[in-house]
């Protein structure tokens, strides 16, 4: 490991701010270029580096320094910004055309693909939250294991390696998972959707 890395992941492992705030300093405006390079937008690019900092403060321990630390940090950016983009050409978890009335609801990161045309009006606004709570509850009928996959893969955006390895599994058992999972939420909100009174 590069010397000048080696003190200041050292800094980083003690959680002292000064170090993270002068490797923010000299980072931030990189990641944010090259994060708005892969999404064509700055707010999302912004998002971006906000969580490749989350990610550095919770994975700094695994750096092993065959990289260049800024190197390290950058390509982590790279890669949260490529599952944005991943995410956004996907279908919704619960997708699959025709089959699910929510899936023109919300995009893969949670968010309304378009703004409903009586969005400020109070029966709009609790038709929103009774949709997003429909789908909080269907979730939590998963089991755990699958629960947790997919909150990982598609509520936070974690790319497979990631959840992977964050979840101490093989990548085929992540994937397995998940696709139960996310077979058993689109039964679960089809079933809620059925009992709802109309």
């Amino acid at each position: 490991m590069h010397p000048e890395d080696a003190l200041v992941v050292r800094g980083l492992l003690a959680r002292d701010e000064a170090v993270f705030e002068a490797l923010v300093r000299q980072l931030h405006g990189k990641l944010v270029a090259v994060a708005r390079r892969l999404l064509g937008e700055h707010e999302a690019a912004e998002d971006v580096a906000q969580e490749t900092w989350r990610r550095v403060l919770s994975s700094i321990a695994t750096f092993e320094g065959k990289s260049r630390l800024a190197s390290w940090i950058v390509q982590i950016a790279k890669n949260r910004a490529k599952t944005r983009l991943e995410r956004r050409k996907r279908e919704i978890l619960i997708g699959d055309e025709g089959l699910d009335p929510t899936a023109t609801w919300f995009d893969g990161f949670g968010q309304w693909r378009s703004s409903p045309a009586a969005w400020d009006t109070p029966e709009s606004s609790l038709e929103h939250e009774r949709q997003k709570q429909l789908l909080a509850d269907a979730l939590l009928t998963l089991p755990a294991r699958q629960r947790v996959v997919v909150t990982l893969r598609d509520v936070e955006g974690m790319d497979a390696a990631t959840a992977s390895e964050t979840l101490g599994i093989s990548q085929e058992n992540q994937r397995v998972l998940l696709h139960r999972g996310r077979a058993a939420l689109r039964d679960a909100v089809a079933a809620a959707m059925r009992a709802r009174p109309s």
